[in-house]
């Protein structure tokens, strides 16, 4: 959208034609191969998908267990019964696979430009219901008015949200455009690569060294994704890509897992901390 927006300020043919902008609240784009992925899992071979429903209704399935659904070009059928993305491989998106590299530079969580945003009410108030529930940012009042129209005609229901609970929802995006970037971009320079200018200033001091392990490892398993699939492809064999890419997988999940000892030093710190400031206020009385 900001592509766009620059392109009407230069162009006014553009400016003249592009009336409105609908943006998504993106955490990252991923490429064609996770759709390749998944329906490699469910029986169609990449080069055979005719199409792949990402987001397929199951009944008694929660938000954010999304149903997928594939058909292959051999015949348009839909050549199994839909699946929960969550009993697939490499479908948590949060792992990052197959992102382009253009995301690890993006500070834009919400779509920041557009007339109105569209994403997902990731809040635990609206995770239950299977339907979805869909987050709204409007920035014009033509698009605020079409809302209101259907909300007074009873064709949509719309509960305000504060900036508080929009944040809360895409607590992570924000995360990782912030604090993340800045860590990505500190990494780039320091190894003598350019980088766009971000309104995030290049910093890594102020992060744990599991943070900085943390964001070090989302780079290389998107990095990673996209080579051992396509070599998996040339030896036609998804068990290789599951294989390799599986032991990544569980070395970054062992980044959110402390050490029990650890667990138990920041437990005792936390009790010592409050037995001292119950008495701090106990001398201060």
């Amino acid at each position: 959208v900001k592509a766009v927006r620059l392109l009407c300020d230069r162009e006014a043919l553009y400016q003249e034609r592009i009336r409105f902008c609908i943006g998504l609240i993106c955490g990252h784009l991923k490429s064609t191969a996770y759709a390749e992925m998944i329906a490699w899992q469910l029986g169609v071979e990449p080069g055979d998908l005719a199409s792949i429903n990402f987001r397929h209704k199951i009944p008694g399935a929660t938000a954010k267990q999304k149903g997928v659904e594939v058909r292959a070009k051999r015949d348009g059928s839909r050549v199994r019964s839909p699946e929960l993305a969550e009993n697939l491989f490499g479908t948590d998106y949060n792992l990052g696979l197959f992102q382009y590299k253009a995301c690890d530079y993006c500070d834009d969580v919400v779509g920041e430009t557009a007339d109105i945003s569209v994403g997902d009410a990731w809040l635990p108030e609206y995770i239950p219901d299977g339907q979805g529930t869909s987050l709204l940012i409007t920035r014009n009042r033509q698009f605020q008015q079409l809302i209101d129209n259907a909300v007074s005609e009873g064709r949509v229901t719309v509960e305000p949200l504060s900036v508080d609970q929009v944040v809360a929802s895409q607590r992570g995006g924000f995360r990782q455009r912030r604090e993340g970037l800045a860590y990505r971009l500190s990494e780039a320079r320091r190894e003598g690569r350019w980088t766009p200018e971000k309104r995030v200033k290049a910093s890594r001091w102020r992060l744990s060294r599991r943070r900085r392990e943390i964001y070090s490892m989302r780079v290389r398993l998107w990095e990673t994704s996209h080579e051992l699939f396509r070599e998996a492809v040339h030896r036609n064999d998804f068990a290789y890509f599951r294989s390799e890419m599986g032991e990544m997988i569980q070395d970054y999940a062992a980044l959110y897992k402390l050490p029990w000892l650890r667990r138990i030093r920041r437990g005792l710190m936390r009790r010592v901390k409050r037995v001292k400031m119950i008495l701090g206020r106990g001398i201060g009385q």
